[in-house]
């Protein structure tokens, strides 16, 4: 009796998901349709403008107060953005576009007020539209978006920022978002965004040095890591940071990763230093440091990394091991280590002798 119980249930419940999907098809197919309609309905209208007001650097205000008003319902905002990736001519769209930028200004105060699902998607709209619709105001508008309480909302401000290209605005928002309780973004997430930045990143990088002491040790470190994706003007910021012991580690393992990616003569002594430190609180340090000195030459590099091998911290021995690896070092070399005694270091140089070995079957086979 309890089987058939069972099994009746889980024929109802497979019925039932039958039912929603059938529901959510029609549901989302009716929806395409209304989609189509409202942008059908708006391609006319902004079509005559394209043919004629455009040309003329002229849209008619009539048309741009019906714009103001269709386009303050998303339904009519995500309809025109069919439109424009369906539809329109790119140049048309930004000639247009360019001359409705007042009315996205007043769009942007109007969704600013809306639930955050809105006022995300008018950030992404805006993203998608740069460099057509900026303005200083429609800038100012968007660090405002940084206090709102939607995660999804700020992502989609901070990014129709970064493709305004505006370094000051960027740095306002990020400062913004640092002195609103609960509005943090995650590093990588922060990082990411900036990438996007089309403005010139050195300027922007500009601004958050210049700015760098009011943000908090969370968020310096993913503008020092973003500063290390961008550029390699930046050493000597960088070795001031390295070498200061009174700064926060995780600042200096982002000046120590900077300069694995950028080798400098002068940060050489600094890395050997942390290199041969093999104090197991101080493993990070070492680690890092390891796996910089990939890019450095010299027998004294190639020497600390061998004693870093001899590390009690698997993270030290692989790092070292990898960056013994990328020096090129002979096999003859490297068999003078997994001749020791140290069964870990052996291991661990085994492991990535055999990943060269795949690499270069790889390679001989492809």
């Amino acid at each position: 009796m309890g089987s058939e119980i069972f099994l009746y249930g889980y024929g109802i419940v497979c019925i039932s998901m039958l039912i929603y999907n059938i529901l959510y098809n029609f549901y989302s197919r009716s929806s395409n349709q209304r989609l189509e309609k409202h942008a059908e309905k708006l391609s006319k209208r902004v079509q005559v403008q394209l043919q004629n007001g455009v040309r003329e650097g002229v849209v008619a205000l009539s048309h741009q107060r019906y714009m103001r008003r269709k386009l303050s319902k998303i339904t009519q905002l995500l309809a025109f953005e069919h439109f424009l990736e369906e539809e329109a001519d790119p140049e048309e769209t930004r000639v247009y576009l360019q001359e409705m930028r007042g009315v996205f200004q007043q769009l942007a105060e109007i969704y600013r007020r809306r639930e955050s699902t809105q006022a995300a998607y008018f950030c992404y709209f805006l993203s998608h539209h740069a460099k057509a619709l900026e303005t200083k105001e429609l800038r100012e508008k968007m660090v405002s978006y940084m206090e709102k309480d939607s995660l999804y909302c700020r992502v989609h401000a901070l990014k129709a920022l970064c493709a305004f290209g505006d370094p000051e605005s960027v740095v306002d928002a990020l400062l913004l978002m640092e002195r609103k309780q609960g509005a943090e973004l995650h590093e990588k997430v922060i990082v990411e965004i900036l990438l996007i930045f089309q403005g010139e990143a050195d300027l922007l990088i500009k601004w958050l040095w210049k700015d760098m002491k009011h943000f908090s040790v969370r968020v310096q470190r993913a503008l020092l890591d973003y500063i290390r994706f961008q550029s390699g003007k930046y050493g000597d910021e960088m070795l001031a940071i390295m070498e200061n012991e009174a700064l926060d580690k995780e600042l200096r393992f982002a000046a120590i990763r900077y300069f694995g990616k950028y080798p400098d003569p002068r940060a050489k002594d600094t890395l050997l230093s942390f290199t041969r430190d093999l104090d197991s609180l101080k493993w990070e340090f070492t680690a890092i440091s390891a796996s910089s000195l990939a890019r450095y030459e010299g027998a004294d590099v190639v020497e600390a990394l061998i004693a870093a091998m001899y590390s009690m911290n698997w993270y030290v021995r692989y790092n070292a091991a990898a960056s013994l690896e990328a020096h090129g070092l002979s096999y003859g070399q490297l068999l003078e280590v997994l001749q020791g005694d140290d069964r870990y270091a052996r291991d661990m140089l085994a492991y990535q002798l055999e990943v060269r070995k795949m690499m270069q079957e790889r390679r001989s086979s492809g």
